[in-house]
């Protein structure tokens, strides 16, 4: 029985078994929804197929049968204040009369180049790059996709520095089918044909210094490193620049955390010849005009991350001084706190107060005794503390 779902996208769900088997083939780069197949699927394999590759691969069991992880999904849109998502609380200033300058006939038609050269020149500028070095992409999570769907194919190995951001496990595990090999010291690399870091660390908000990254990239070479840089920006410096010197170097930046996160822009940054390869098989107008042109109004606005910055070192400062026991290294708009609790109770108690936390169990090697929270107003901050409290004493 072949049932076609998705005609619009490219993709079919055939149903080989009634019972415990879906197949999804799938022509390009397209994501399965969770909360669709989720609350109907169980258990669920399913085949991706981009080009002549076809992988097997296993979907989130946790997500689709465990009938707890599935209320609180549908719980969590009930949050009315969202500490969860690491966006910058501050938005930067934006000339909209810049923004709808496009004509009605540039809008008809397809772009004669469909990446802003005015948002490439100025990210190239301000990292004292050139712009053939730079690729638009649809944020940070279109940037993980292209990046290890080009480097790794099925078993190769990918070592990734846990804890951190889930993107990077979900694609190389379900997306290329790799053989991910996860480490917490960066001084034992492990043999493997990609290396993920992420600097300052999302949730850990670690930071690698400069010169253990130089050395990590000169003793191995025969790796290539892909660093999650969209925090640099808070950090006390950023890695983007070293992409001059080494040809193993590609970086991952985004303007979601600069706060135009729904804007959905971000970059892979690498020598010419690493981002002419990752151009190979990608659609050349995947990131909209219109929404490049919005980031690169935004990146203009350079007294917006001076606000930003001063903005988390006073709350982080009223933060930690109504909890001392929260926990943040570099400053960035994000924070751990230890719990008493499991980690999914507390966030389970917190919402049914209104207020979404992020659940340490969700970044492999964190544990479940952890959450992370964005730092928000003052307001929201000062719920989060009280609410905290009167839970984290329970």
């Amino acid at each position: 029985m072949v049932s076609i779902v998705n005609e619009t996208r490219g993709s079919s769900i055939a149903e080989q078994s009634a019972v415990d088997e879906y197949y999804v083939f799938v022509t390009g780069s397209c994501s399965i929804e969770t909360e669709r197949l989720g609350v109907q699927l169980s258990p669920v394999g399913y085949l991706t197929k981009i080009g002549k590759m076809v992988i097997k691969m296993n979907f989130f069991r946790e997500c689709i049968e465990n009938k707890n992880r599935k209320e609180f999904y549908w719980m969590k849109r009930k949050g009315k204040i969202k500490l969860d998502m690491t966006a910058n609380p501050i938005q930067p200033e934006i000339n909209w009369n810049e923004v709808i300058k496009f004509s009605t006939e540039e809008l008809r038609k397809y772009p004669n180049n469909s990446e802003l050269y005015e948002l490439k020149r100025e990210i190239a500028r301000d990292h004292k790059i050139d712009t053939n070095s730079i690729m638009v992409t649809t944020g940070a999570d279109d940037a993980i996709e292209i990046i290890l769907l080009h480097l790794l194919n099925p078993k190769d190995k990918i070592g990734i520095h846990i804890p951190t951001f889930p993107r990077f496990l979900i694609v190389a595990k379900q997306l290329c089918d790799a053989d991910v090999i996860t480490f917490k010291n960066i001084n034992d690399i492990p043999e493997s044909k990609v290396v993920v870091l992420c600097t300052p660390n999302n949730p850990t908000t670690k930071e690698i210094s400069r010169g253990d990254l130089i050395k990590l990239l000169e003793e191995n070479q025969n790796k290539m490193f892909v660093i999650d840089c969209v925090f640099s920006d808070f950090g006390r410096f950023d890695p983007t620049s070293m992409i001059k010197k080494f040809d193993n170097l590609i970086v991952i930046k985004s303007t979601s955390k600069i706060g135009i996160a729904g804007v959905r822009v971000g970059f892979i940054i690498s020598k010419r010849k690493n981002i002419r390869s990752l151009r190979e098989g990608i659609s050349p107008f995947s990131v909209s005009l219109v929404n490049q042109k919005i980031a690169f109004e935004a990146i203009k606005d350079k007294e917006h991350m001076k606000k930003s910055l001063n903005f988390l070192k006073k709350e982080w400062s009223f933060i930690k001084r109504k909890m001392p026991e929260a926990e943040r290294e570099t400053n960035v708009p994000f924070f751990l706190v230890k719990t008493r609790q499991d980690s999914a109770t507390v966030c389970r108690k917190l919402l049914s107060r209104g207020i979404q936390v992020a659940n340490g169990e969700d970044f492999i090697g964190l544990g479940n005794n952890w959450i992370r929270v964005s730092i928000g107003s003052r307001e929201e901050n000062e719920e989060f503390v009280k609410n905290f409290k009167i839970i984290n004493c329970d």
